[in-house]
C-alpha cells in the first residue's frame, strides 16, 4: 500500500479498493497504520475501520458497515454510527451520492483555491487519543467549551501544488487549538496549516500521532484533575530556528503559543 500511488482527490472506487486493500492487513498492523504518510480521505478510512472494529470486533463488515466507512471517507457523512433496524430497512447499502451532491462537493473544493485551507480538524486522530486516554473521552465536532489552550505538536507540511511538486518541511510547532467541554467528557482540536515559502499557500499539517496524542491526553488529565499544574521544564522537541509567524495560520488568528510578541520570539511560560 504505497502511500503515493494514492490521489489526493480520488474518486468512489479508488476509496473502495484502498479499503478493501487495508482489510486484508493484520489488525495490528491496522492500528499501527502510518497515517502521516497517506492523504486525509485515506486517514479518515482507516480511523473509520478502526471505530467498527472497535465497536463491533468483527473483522468482515458487513454492507452497510462498507458504505458508512467509504462515505466517511469520501467526506460525505461525518457520522461514525450505524442506522438502527428501522432505519436500516429504508437505506440503499450500495447508494451512491447523487449528482447534485457531486456537484456540491465541487464548489467547496473550488472555494477552497486561492491561498488554500488554513484549518484540518483531527477528528482523524481521536483513535490515537483513546488509546492513549486511561478514561472514556468522546471527540465532538460541536463540543461546547469549558476549556480551551493553544499548543504545539510535532510533524511536517506537504505542500502538493502543481508547481511546487510536493515541497516538504518539518517542524515543531505545528499549531494546534484543543478545547474540551466537562458536561459530556468530550474534546475537538484545530489543526493550523503553515503557508509554504514558494506558492505562498496554506499545506496541510502532518502530525506525529503518537506525540500528538500524549500531549492532548497530558492537557486533558489536567482538566480531569487526575494531576496536579506543572511548569513547563522546558524539554521536548525544539525548533533549530525561530518560528515563521507570518506564514503561520495559528499566529494569524491567535490560536498559536507564538501568536503574541515577536517574530521569533519564544512563547510565553505557561502551567500545564
Amino acid at each position: 500500500m504505497d502511500p503515493s500511488s494514492w490521489p489526493d482527490e480520488p474518486n468512489r472506487s479508488k476509496i473502495g479498493s484502498f479499503y478493501s486493500l487495508l482489510l486484508t492487513q493484520e489488525r495490528h498492523e491496522i492500528n499501527r497504520f502510518p497515517l502521516q504518510d497517506y492523504p486525509t480521505w485515506a486517514r479518515r478510512v482507516v480511523h473509520a475501520e478502526r471505530k467498527r472494529y472497535k465497536d463491533k470486533g468483527t473483522d468482515k463488515p458487513t454492507k452497510a458497515d462498507r458504505k458508512m466507512v467509504l462515505d466517511f471517507g469520501e467526506g460525505i457523512s461525518s457520522q461514525l454510527s450505524q442506522p438502527n433496524d428501522n432505519q436500516q430497512a429504508s437505506v440503499d447499502s450500495n447508494q451512491q451520492p447523487s449528482v447534485k451532491e457531486k456537484k456540491k462537493k465541487k464548489k467547496k473544493k473550488k472555494k477552497e483555491k486561492g491561498p488554500g485551507q488554513g484549518e484540518y480538524d483531527a477528528e482523524y486522530l481521536h483513535t490515537h487519543v483513546a488509546d492513549e486516554a486511561a478514561y472514556p473521552i468522546v471527540y465532538s465536532k460541536n463540543c461546547r467549551q469549558s476549556h480551551e489552550r493553544t499548543m504545539k505538536s510535532w510533524g511536517h507540511f506537504i505542500c502538493k501544488t502543481e508547481e511546487c511538486e510536493e515541497n516538504e518541511w518539518k517542524s515543531a510547532i505545528i499549531a494546534c487549538h484543543l478545547i474540551f467541554s466537562r458536561s459530556n467528557i468530550s474534546y475537538k482540536v484545530t489543526l493550523h496549516a503553515q503557508k509554504c515559502r514558494q506558492c505562498e499557500r496554506y499545506a496541510e499539517p502532518i502530525v506525529d500521532p503518537e506525540a500528538y496524542a500524549r500531549q492532548v491526553v497530558h492537557v486533558l488529565d489536567l482538566w480531569m484533575h487526575l494531576r496536579e499544574r506543572e511548569e513547563p521544564t522546558g524539554s521536548g522537541v525544539h525548533t533549530r530556528g525561530p518560528h515563521d509567524i507570518a506564514r503561520c495560520h495559528g499566529c494569524e488568528v491567535g490560536q498559536c503559543p507564538y501568536s503574541a510578541g515577536e517574530l521569533g520570539a519564544r512563547p510565553s511560560r505557561q502551567f500545564l
